[in-house]
C-alpha cells in the first residue's frame, strides 16, 4: 500500500475515478492499484466522485427515457397509419354496391385498435402477449413493417403489404398534423 500522506499523480487519480465510476468497489480499486482504501476514500470525497457519478447516471437516464419516448411515438405513428389503411379498406368495400367485406379487415382493425391502446399505456386484453410494451417500444418503424408484412404473407392474406414509412414531422404525434 502507498505511504500515508503520499500524493497521487493526476493520471493515477483519473484511473481510480474511472474504476469507481464503472462500479468497482473501493476495496477492489485499492487492491488493483496498491493504494490504501483510506486514500481512495479521501480522493472520492475531495473530488466529489459520488456527486459526479450521480450526475452522470441522471444524464444517462434522461437520455434513455427520451429515446424510449421517441421509439414509442414512432411505433404509435405506425400503428395509427396501419389503422387508417384498414379503415380505408373497410370504407372502400362499403362504397362498392354489393361488395362483401370479409371478417379479416374488421378483425385486423380490432387488433390494431387494441395495439394502439396497449402502446398508449392501456392494458392488453390477452393474457398471453408475447411482447410487452417495453419490447414493442424498442422496435423501429422498419422492424414493425417487416413483422407486419411477414405476418400477412405467412397467413395468406391478400392485403397489400405496407411499403410506406411514416416520416418524422414536427407535429404532436397524434397523426393530425
Amino acid at each position: 500500500m502507498a505511504k500515508s500522506g503520499v500524493k497521487l499523480k493526476p493520471e493515477k487519480v483519473e484511473k481510480l475515478w474511472q474504476m469507481y465510476a464503472d462500479g468497482s468497489s473501493i476495496q477492489s480499486i485499492s487492491r488493483k492499484f496498491k493504494v490504501s482504501h483510506v486514500t481512495i476514500r479521501k480522493y472520492r470525497d475531495q473530488n466529489g466522485w459520488i456527486e459526479r457519478k450521480d450526475k452522470i447516471y441522471k444524464k444517462a437516464n434522461v437520455k434513455a427515457d427520451k429515446a424510449s419516448v421517441n421509439l414509442l411515438a414512432e411505433n404509435l405513428k405506425l400503428v395509427r397509419f396501419a389503422k387508417a389503411q384498414i379503415i380505408s379498406e373497410i370504407q372502400s368495400a362499403a362504397k362498392i354496391k354489393g361488395a362483401r367485406t370479409t371478417k379479416t379487415p374488421y378483425a385486423d382493425l380490432d387488433k390494431i385498435v387494441r395495439l394502439e391502446q396497449f402502446l398508449g399505456g392501456g392494458a392488453d386484453s390477452r393474457p398471453d402477449v408475447p411482447q410487452p410494451k417495453e419490447e414493442l417500444a424498442k422496435l423501429s418503424v422498419e422492424q414493425l413493417i417487416v413483422i407486419h408484412n411477414t405476418l400477412i404473407a405467412s397467413n395468406g392474406h391478400r392485403r397489400k403489404p405496407i411499403t410506406a414509412v411514416v416520416k418524422k414531422s414536427g407535429g404532436n404525434g397524434d397523426g393530425d398534423n
